[in-house]
């Protein structure tokens, strides 16, 4: 068919497929053995609902330090988004976190939903996971159900990935401004230190250095994340990330 991006590819597979359970799961997750059962688990318990579980980045030892600090990053924004809660977490406006990189929910619920947007190049889980907050569908993060995120990890990829997500975001938010509150779009700095800063850190030659230079390696771990996050928020405003 026409490239119709990860939306239509996803309707594509779910109108082949028979009706029942649907799991979806990105093209660089590996599930666990038991992840259809634990799925399946859930349904039974909370039949109508969606599931969406973890899709963690593994430890690589040959990584490098960028692979860890992608970890330090994944937990911070699961202490930002679930504190100290564990286990099965009831999704609000307050505390919504969808993806489809695992994600499940019956095909009635799909029917009744409506198929995800192919309008939208990215960000269509997320609106999918609004439509439903919109229609009291219910939503669930299960940290139980956890899949391996097997993702090639550079600064200057992932930038380009939270500026296309942050693009996107602004657009879906327009069609649901009761929600807009409670999510944190970040604009573009508008102080002239801040924006020379980031003008800098956006250079190819400043992120091979940060990326790869052994003796910035050698640095102290707090300084290097923080230099890591300042760079990855230039790369997010640069305008080749867009």
């Amino acid at each position: 068919q026409q490239n119709k991006g990860i939306a239509g590819a996803t309707n594509t597979g779910i109108a082949a497929a028979e009706k029942g359970l649907i799991i979806l799961m990105d093209d660089d997750i590996i599930p666990f053995e038991t992840h259809i059962e634990q799925h399946l688990g859930r349904h039974r318990e909370y039949p109508g609902a969606i599931f969406c579980g973890t899709a963690e980045t593994a430890p690589q030892a040959n990584a490098g330090k960028l692979n860890a600090y992608k970890i330090y990053m994944e937990e911070s924004w699961n202490r930002n988004a679930f504190g100290n809660r564990t286990g099965l977490i009831r999704l609000s406006p307050e505390c919504f976190t969808v993806s489809a990189a695992n994600m499940s929910f019956a095909s009635e619920t799909y029917e009744q939903l409506g198929a995800f947007d192919e309008t939208l190049r990215d960000c269509q889980d997320f609106e999918f996971g609004l439509r439903a907050l919109k229609k009291n569908i219910p939503l669930y993060f299960d940290r139980h159900i956890r899949t391996i995120h097997n993702d090639e990890f550079t600064l200057s990829y992932f930038a380009r990935r939270q500026r296309s997500y942050q693009l996107h975001s602004v657009k879906v938010l327009e069609r649901y401004p009761e929600y807009k509150s409670n999510f944190n779009i970040q604009p573009p700095p508008k102080a002239l230190l801040k924006r020379f800063v980031y003008r800098f850190l956006s250079r190819k030659g400043v992120v091979h250095f940060v990326e790869h230079s052994a003796l910035f390696q050698l640095l102290p771990k707090a300084f290097r994340y923080r230099v890591y996050g300042s760079t990855l928020a230039a790369l997010s405003f640069a305008p080749d990330a867009a």
